[in-house]
């Protein structure tokens, strides 16, 4: 649930969050995989979410990936995870409340910074949820779309706000 809260937040103090995309970022990757909590009192997804990182989880290696699929509840496929070769590409595992949020990836790469990112379509601003399933998902992003980025150089998160 922490990292659920800190993605939030942080998800709301970008500036240009939504469709839109800030500062130099853009989407990159696809979604291979997710878990969605099916009841209010399913605690399940509770481990998986404890263990991310705010702003997503990077797993670079077989050792990463792992330690995230422990986490997994033990009736949960994790096939798109398990199937990514980690030669060519980087998994970025985020969490959020699923409600209304969409989920994605972004990249800076003038800043070698990659993050999980959420934002609301505008058809969808304004919406009131009785409840909002917990979502884990993991996106696999290409080695090629990291331009002169090392998958072992990037830093999770999204680039600092400019002081004035």
């Amino acid at each position: 649930m922490r990292s659920l809260m800190a993605a939030l937040a942080l998800t709301m103090t970008i500036p240009g969050c939504g469709p839109g995309l800030p500062g130099g970022a853009q989407e990159v990757g696809e979604r291979v995989d997710a878990w969605v909590q099916q009841t209010g009192d399913d605690d399940s997804l509770e481990r998986m979410d404890r263990a991310l990182d705010p702003g997503g989880t990077l797993l670079l290696d077989e050792a990463g990936r792992d330690a995230f699929l422990e986490t997994i509840p033990p009736d949960s496929d994790a096939n798109g995870v398990i199937g990514v070769d980690l030669d060519s590409n980087v998994l970025v595992v985020g969490s959020y409340g699923q409600c209304v949020l969409q989920d994605r990836v972004l990249l800076d790469r003038e800043a070698g910074r990659i993050w999980f990112d959420t934002y609301i379509e505008a058809e969808d601003e304004g919406t009131a949820c009785e409840w909002s399933p917990l979502a884990v998902v993991a996106w696999a992003v290409p080695h090629s779309e990291l331009g002169d980025n090392e998958p072992t150089d990037l830093v999770p998160g999204p680039p600092p706000e400019p002081t004035d």
